[in-house]
């Protein structure tokens, strides 16, 4: 593995999803957040936010400004969009561990059930296995 800060240790790191993260070393500051203006990330997202966001699972807007053209008119487009959010909307972390699921897959009802009902599925096909009703092949 590389180490990406070698001569510059890491003080502290909010990671509040896929390619949105604030780092602060020694020496630097880095904050990243994808699908929002390089601008409104350095400006109008402080490192409190990041914070917020682990701790309390809020979700941050931000207005942005951009340049739009339709059938050769240029105008100006103000939109509000998701910063930084708790949620990630593209996988579903399974409880209690650190692993991901896509979402849509057949796992996840098994998750999302009561654990209880886990535990008796489990056990169920433990014994399943032991009476030969599921031979287990070596």
């Amino acid at each position: 593995m590389i180490d990406e800060f070698p001569a510059d240790p890491i003080i502290s790191f909010y990671g509040t999803g896929a390619k949105a993260y604030y780092i602060r070393s020694f020496k630097s500051e880095t904050k990243k957040a994808k699908g929002v203006k390089k601008a409104v990330v350095q400006k109008q997202l402080p490192s409190d936010d990041y914070k917020k966001i682990i701790e309390g699972g809020w979700r941050i807007l931000r207005k942005t400004h951009t340049f739009k053209s339709k059938l050769h008119d240029v105008y100006t487009e103000v939109k509000n969009k998701v910063a930084l959010a708790h949620h990630d909307d593209k996988r579903f972390i399974i409880p209690n561990t650190t692993k991901t699921l896509p979402w849509g897959h057949s796992d996840i009802e098994f998750y999302q059930t009561d654990t209880s009902l886990n535990k008796k599925y489990a056990t169920d096909a433990i014994n399943d296995v032991a009476e030969g009703v599921f031979p287990v092949k070596w």
